[in-house]
C-alpha cells in the first residue's frame, strides 16, 4: 500500500509526503501517541538525529526558496518607487508647464510698457 500523497506549494514546488511525516506531526504538537512517540524516537536515534538537526535540515531546504521570495518582494517594491517616481516626475513637468502658460498669459494680457521692447509669439 502506498500511503504518500503529492502536495504543491504556492511556488510549485512539489513533494511527497512521507509515511512519518504525520507521526512526526503528532510528535512536534505534543499530542503523538505512545506508538507514533516510539517511532519518531527510534527514527531519530537510527539516524543519528535530534529534533534540532531535523530543523536545520529543514531550513537549509527551505532557505533558498525563502531567498528567492524575499528577491523577488524587493524587485516589486524597487519598480513600484521607481515607477512612483516616473508618476511624480510626469506630474511635476505638467505643474510646470501648466504655470509656465498662466506667467506667460498673465504677461501677454498686461498693457505693453513703453520702451520696452515685446515679443509677439503670433506667427507672421
Amino acid at each position: 500500500m502506498n500511503s504518500r500523497v503529492t502536495y504543491t506549494n504556492f511556488l510549485g514546488i512539489s513533494w511527497q509526503s512521507n509515511p512519518s511525516a504525520i507521526p512526526l506531526e503528532h510528535y512536534l504538537d505534543g499530542i503523538a501517541h505512545k506508538d507514533e512517540a516510539d517511532l519518531i524516537e527510534q527514527a531519530l536515534t537510527d539516524g543519528n538525529l535530534t529534533l534540532s538537526d531535523l530543523r536545520v535540515r529543514a531550513f537549509k531546504d527551505a532557505a533558498k526558496y525563502i531567498k528567492m521570495v524575499d528577491d523577488l518582494i524587493h524587485r516589486q517594491h524597487q519598480t513600484i518607487r521607481h515607477l512612483q517616481r516616473r508618476i511624480d516626475s510626469i506630474d511635476y513637468k505638467s505643474r510646470l508647464i501648466k504655470l509656465m502658460d498662466l506667467e506667460l498669459a498673465a504677461l501677454e494680457s498686461k498693457p505693453s510698457v513703453k520702451g520696452v521692447l515685446t515679443l509677439d509669439a503670433k506667427p507672421s
